[in-house]
């Protein structure tokens, strides 16, 4: 099902700028850095909600559906294609080829000219593939900036030099203490991977 949430995000906004007399705008519209991931984080937890209520409003289904997703760790991408490559063969659930040829996006920001203008591992600054070892690295191992980049100096040497390596490092961390909150309020879930769960 593709849904349009603007609906929804327009009410949310509304009750926002009712009471401050705001209107937050994304940065494409001239709006702040901060404004832009305010009214990112709006339309993901909107998009959530909705999901969820889909999920449990199956009708004539006992129970309730399940809901397959995954937020900005390395998004445990590579399991969920695992699984929705599994349905497609089982099931003959062909629709999911299109989800999984598209290009990894949270679709936060508004379209440009029609198409999706925001991708995640451009947003991200790093690829899930380099933010999956250095997640493990930050978990399993219990790295902090220092001695991850240490580690990450012979996993990466035929990719990035040290200094490239240390610029990783260093923005993730800045983007992991922006965004550690958002770990304190997960929904009931099942997680993949060990460094995944919050501790």
């Amino acid at each position: 099902m593709n849904l349009n949430i603007d609906m929804a995000v327009k009410g949310m906004l509304g009750i926002f700028s009712m009471v401050t007399g705001k209107c937050p705008q994304f940065r494409a519209n001239g709006g702040s850095t901060r404004e832009n991931l305010a009214l990112q984080n709006v339309r993901a937890c909107i998009r959530m909600i909705l999901a969820y209520l889909f999920a449990q409003w199956a009708e004539g289904k006992p129970g309730g559906l399940l809901v397959l997703g995954s937020a900005n760790v390395d998004e445990s991408k590579a399991d969920l294609t695992s699984f929705l490559q599994y349905c497609v063969e089982k099931f003959q659930l062909t629709a999911l080829r299109s989800i999984m040829a598209a290009p990894p996006t949270a679709e936060l920001e508004p379209l440009t000219d029609g198409q999706v203008s925001q991708t995640d591992e451009p947003d991200i600054g790093m690829t899930y593939s380099e933010l999956s070892v250095i997640g493990r690295i930050r978990k399993i191992s219990k790295c902090g900036p220092y001695s991850m980049s240490c580690k990450l100096i012979h996993t990466w040497r035929e990719v990035l030099s040290p200094p490239q390596g240390a610029v990783k490092v260093k923005h993730f961390f800045q983007m992991y203490s922006v965004n550690r909150h958002k770990m304190t309020t997960v929904t009931p879930s099942y997680h993949t991977e060990s460094y995944g769960w919050p501790r």
